[in-house]
């Protein structure tokens, strides 16, 4: 029997972790986007999206002000108006807001290139929206959250 079985299989394990092939670490792409309420009160946004290469899943959250808590999303659709003929075309994605387990509502997000149009929440119980712009004063910090000017 061996006396120190918790450091033998943590020694397995590391060596095994070191055996595995880079590629076995899929790359996830993280992409904050800042913006803020377009008229109307001071709201602040953290848009998130992750990207994994390996499994090309796409997913995101919002996180509003200084939350500590995000708010998963999940995209429902992409779209891609080439009729412009531009080098890039204007796109658009859509994603479901879950709150406790249940979809509350939708935002939309439009952008062409690296040029970020906006962000609008619409609310599933009532209809109503809410718009956001880009806001290019801010910065995104090394962690991935929104540095907002004063």
């Amino acid at each position: 029997m061996v006396k120190n079985w918790p450091e033998l299989m943590r020694r397995v394990i590391l060596c095994c972790c070191m055996a595995c092939p880079v590629v076995a670490f899929p790359e996830v792409r993280l992409e904050t986007y800042c913006f803020k309420m377009d008229g109307g009160p001071d709201v602040r946004l953290e848009f998130h999206t992750y990207f994994d290469t390996a499994s090309e899943v796409t997913l995101g959250s919002i996180r509003y002000g200084h939350s500590k808590k995000g708010i998963p999303l999940v995209l429902s659709g992409a779209h891609a108006d080439t009729s412009l003929k531009a080098a890039n075309p204007v796109s658009s994605t859509s994603w479901i807001e879950f709150v406790d387990g249940k979809v509350n509502g939708t935002y939309e997000f439009s952008s062409q290139g690296g040029q970020i149009f906006d962000l609008t929440y619409t609310n599933k119980a009532s209809g109503k929206k809410a718009s956001f712009v880009f806001e290019p004063n801010a910065e995104v910090s090394t962690e991935g959250g929104c540095i907002w000017p004063h």
